[in-house]
């Protein structure tokens, strides 16, 4: 699935375990997933928003996304 995986070291220790691991991809890595293909690439680093450090480990956060992209660079 992507490039999510197991070490060959975890791999092992579950089969000897007999337990099944299931990877599935987060809602989050998803989003990402599905929008990196229509959104424009950021090619210019600029200056953070003025507002950024009020967003830093600011829980809830998705409930803020629009699948609107930017204006780009």
């Amino acid at each position: 699935m992507g490039n999510v995986h197991l070490s060959p070291e975890a791999e092992a220790y579950f089969a000897k375990k007999g337990c099944t691991v299931l990877l599935q991809p987060t809602p989050k890595l998803s989003l990402n997933a599905e929008y990196a293909k229509i959104w424009p690439n950021i090619t210019v680093k600029k200056a953070p928003p003025p507002d950024s450090n009020q967003w830093e480990g600011k829980p809830d956060k998705l409930q803020y996304f629009s699948p609107t992209p930017g204006a780009g660079d």
